[in-house]
């Protein structure tokens, strides 16, 4: 693996006069700067042929090259006076490459160059003014690639994309909705073509997508297909009781996960009732137990009484029990793992 990394030259007079050494320790912790501090310029760069990487800044509109494109490294060109140098294995190159080529799926233009395929466009190095310190205005001058490593992105970047596959991520099951929450998780669950595509990380709130409509879109869509006025839409703005999503909302003295009932399905297809009961009936008493106890079981939950009552059964059973022994099965290795992290 080879290593790009940018050039900082400071534009405040006092950061010029220091000691080289004291002025590269100022640089290296330039360096750990996310790069939307940076004017979208990446510290540090890993160049590899293959890798896949995502546009931070347009760098050719005519063709389509805009913020967000992604594409593969398809090739680079060192600097002609390189010497690099090797550490644990790896390259770190001391020079800025001349070229960065990437390789965008999907392009069909003109070739750039006869070396080149025509899906392949050559990124030269930019140089910007970036802020060091936003509140004296003290800058510096960084000189890099556009271009990062794509290996993740957030559901604001994803918007409007399709995806052959992505790993979902919609926050922890005993974290509390929000609006935001909402729709950050609708856009990442909703990006891949196909539903083989999509791997969720963990199990998120079932109380995730059950809160309604977030406000602004729903009363948007309203105006739009005529349903109300401008007026009145002003209106519901102001009126709409939403005390769950509110952020300036006291937070709960309980997460909003150990206040919810959930369904005993065993409970609801026998018809005894109450079916929805609380988290404690189901041996949960801690937000991770919701998890393992309920969550984990997923359609087929059952109560701590209806466990009980299928472990004591003898004589033949119907698939659907023997569905739930093996769930409880499951269930009762992760108790013991728990009580062992506790």
């Amino acid at each position: 693996m080879t290593w790009c990394f940018a050039k900082d030259i400071p534009l405040f007079r006092y950061d010029r006069d220091l000691p080289e050494q004291q002025l590269n320790v100022k640089r290296a912790r330039w360096l750990q700067r996310h790069d939307q501090d940076t004017a979208h310029i990446t510290s540090c760069l890993p160049l590899v042929v293959g890798l896949p990487v995502r546009l931070t800044e347009a760098t050719d509109r005519s063709r389509s090259l805009f913020r967000g494109t992604r594409g593969f490294i398809w090739g680079w060109k060192e600097h002609d006076f390189e010497d690099r140098i090797e550490v644990d294995g790896e390259h770190v190159l001391r020079k800025m490459p001349s070229v960065i080529c990437i390789e965008v799926a999907g392009a069909d233009w003109e070739p750039i160059h006869p070396d080149l395929p025509r899906n392949a466009f050559p990124l030269t190095p930019v140089s910007r003014n970036w802020k060091v310190n936003k509140c004296t205005n003290i800058q510096a001058r960084r000189t890099g690639f556009w271009l990062i490593a794509d290996f993740g992105s957030t559901a604001h970047m994803i918007q409007g994309q399709s995806l052959n596959g992505a790993f979902a991520d919609a926050q922890h099951a005993d974290a509390d909705p929000s609006p935001e929450s909402h729709i950050a998780s609708y856009i990442a669950l909703s990006r891949v073509k196909k539903l083989i595509g999509i791997y969720i990380i963990q199990a998120f709130s079932p109380l995730l997508f059950t809160r309604g409509p977030p406000t602004g879109p729903h009363l948007l869509m309203k105006k739009l297909r005529g349903d109300i006025t401008h007026e009145e839409m002003l209106e519901e703005c102001v009126l709409w009781d939403e005390p769950s999503f509110s952020r300036k909302r006291q937070r709960p003295k309980e997460p909003m996960c150990m206040t919810q009932r959930y369904r005993c399905t065993a409970c609801y297809f026998q018809g005894n009732k109450p079916w929805m009961k609380t988290p404690d009936a189901f041996g949960a008493k801690t937000p991770a137990q919701v998890t393992v106890y309920i969550l984990k079981q997923g359609a087929w939950s059952r109560c701590l009484e209806c466990r009980k009552g299928i472990l004591a059964k003898k004589g033949k059973v119907t698939d659907a029990e023997k569905a739930s022994h093996a769930a409880l099965q499951e269930i009762q290795e992760l108790e013991g793992g728990l009580e062992k992290l506790q």
